[in-house]
């Protein structure tokens, strides 16, 4: 009965796609890869109902996962890894992008780069004279409330891609979009490193969520 189901579900996927897809029924489609001999519809709803919403799901650590009975290692480690490609996938269209040549633009580079991270973590955007981006570097990972600024690490990205200019970007997970004292004083130092370097500070963008705040535009920088 459940290879006939599995079937079934595969089969309506072929043919229509996602869209008609229950979450309870995107889950349970996904998990038929993570155990290949087990009812998932049942697990499925009791990840559901533990965790609210797919992106819940997907967002939630392995640990965090197997607290819901039946669901074993394998298979939390196989949930976690789906935003992580998705998040690479935007990275590698990130990189793609021509030019940044504007506030706005930045902030819609970096937004996505930080969709469902609980952490705070900080990126570097290196950039050529005309604004063209030749690589996004990830710097460090910290806690949900800090990350370490190294400025060392940020000074070897930025010489490893031959930056002419560069973009910071960090994210607070809790939520406000107001710099901290130390993002201040950390951004200041950094500025100055880089004048030192020959290489030119655009900006020190913070993310929480889909918003975003520009401490160019505060004058920080």
């Amino acid at each position: 009965m459940h290879d006939g189901h599995r079937q079934r579900l595969r089969e309506r996927y072929e043919k229509e796609g996602l869209d008609s897809f229950a979450p309870h029924e995107i889950l349970e489609l996904l998990l038929f890869y993570a155990i290949p001999r087990k009812d998932t519809n049942r697990l499925a709803h009791a990840i559901l109902n533990k965790f609210g919403t797919l992106t819940n799901v997907f967002q939630a650590s392995p640990e965090e996962l197997q607290t819901v009975e039946g669901l074993g290692k394998g298979a939390a480690v196989f949930l976690s890894i789906i935003s992580d490609v998705l998040r690479r996938c935007q990275l590698e269209q990130l990189i793609k992008l021509p030019t940044i040549n504007s506030v706005r633009e930045a902030r819609e580079c970096v937004i996505s780069l930080f969709a469902g991270k609980t952490n705070e973590e900080c990126y570097l955007i290196s950039l050529t004279k005309q604004n063209k981006v030749k690589h996004i570097s990830k710097i460090c990972s910290g806690t949900p409330d800090e990350t370490p600024f190294y400025p060392r690490l940020i000074a070897e990205a930025a010489l490893l891609n031959k930056a002419s200019k560069v973009i910071i970007a960090h994210n607070h997970p809790g939520g406000t979009l107001t710099p901290s004292e130390a993002d201040i004083e950390t951004t200041k130092v950094i500025k100055n490193m880089f004048q030192l370097m020959g290489i030119e500070l655009i900006d020190h963008i913070i993310v929480a969520g889909n918003n975003s705040s520009s401490m160019a535009m505060l004058n920080f920088i």
